[in-house]
């Protein structure tokens, strides 16, 4: 008796993702930020699906990722990383290039200055704007339940 190779048997599908799930992508050149959000969300649900991250050090991983991705829920996004503004030219890419207007987009930045909020809001097509200092864990976790409450991405009732 022959079986066929258990990967065989595998569906394989570039979206895929584990059902019940947000794919939340943190696009920062600084891994302690990666490490310190999965830690203030560890546990975190949002009716009733726990999130999956994914992590991109700088603005061309990020847009590598959401080629390849079409189910990210949010993203949070340093405005700094390998450039000056790498984060609003991921915004432009993704609204603009991909022409993706479901997911949201939430800058983070270490640096106000070099891009100011209202700025910001007026420019590029994002959904919030967050100094780093300023998001405690209570105020990441609501930051969240707005977003995720907001998203309207592919195969969600609309």
């Amino acid at each position: 008796m022959q079986f066929a190779e258990e990967d065989s048997l595998l569906p394989v599908a570039p979206d895929w993702r584990p059902k019940n799930t947000w794919c939340v992508l943190m696009v920062d050149d600084d891994a302690e930020v990666h490490t310190v959000t999965r830690l203030a969300l560890r546990g975190y649900e949002f009716q009733g699906r726990s999130l999956e991250f994914i992590s991109a050090f700088s603005g061309k991983e990020g847009q590598q990722i959401f080629e390849d991705r079409k189910d990210i829920a949010l993203a949070l996004v340093d405005v700094v990383m390998e450039r000056d503004l790498a984060g609003l030219e991921l915004v432009d890419y993704v609204r603009q290039t991909l022409d993706n207007h479901h997911s949201r987009l939430v800058l983070r930045t270490g640096q106000p200055g070099l891009a100011s909020r209202k700025s910001s809001f007026d420019a590029h097509e994002i959904d919030d704007f967050r100094e780093k200092t300023d998001l405690t864990i209570q105020k990441l976790r609501a930051l969240l339940d707005n977003q995720l409450g907001a998203y309207r991405g592919p195969g969600l009732l609309q």
